[in-house]
């Protein structure tokens, strides 16, 4: 099955907020004494959270994308990562769906800037 790539009509940019988390693959159990760490693939996931800008359209295309192209961000989609600006596999962090916030209002909706906050997984990352 091909991914959906980003959609051409969105930013290609992300503006990174908080950074890159390095990849979380292990995992640690304990149910007497110091317990046992161990990998928990050998490929991790990485998380990235940031922003793009959008205009109104742009705005209604990012959620035809999410609700509809991806299932409700259920399914992962191809885009350049930010740092590398390599084609990755990407999915929306699950119980973290984009958040579209209002920067510049106006009476006309077409006219409103918006911006995008979107928290990803960056699948298949090498650990």
């Amino acid at each position: 099955m091909a991914l959906d790539p980003w959609p051409a009509e969105l930013p290609q940019t992300l503006f990174l907020d908080s950074g890159l988390a390095l990849p979380d693959n292990v995992v640690h159990a304990s149910d007497v004494g110091g317990g046992k760490t161990r990998m928990r693939s050998t490929l991790g996931t990485q998380g990235i959270r940031g922003r793009i800008v959008l205009d109104g359209t742009q705005a209604v295309r990012l959620r035809s994308f999410y609700d509809g192209d991806l299932g409700g961000g259920s399914l992962p989609f191809v885009w350049a990562h930010p740092i590398t600006g390599v084609d990755m596999q990407m999915q929306f962090s699950p119980g973290t769906p984009p958040e579209l916030i209002v920067i510049v209002g106006n009476a006309d909706p077409s006219l409103v800037l918006w911006a995008g906050v979107l928290a990803l997984r960056v699948l298949r990352v090498d650990a």
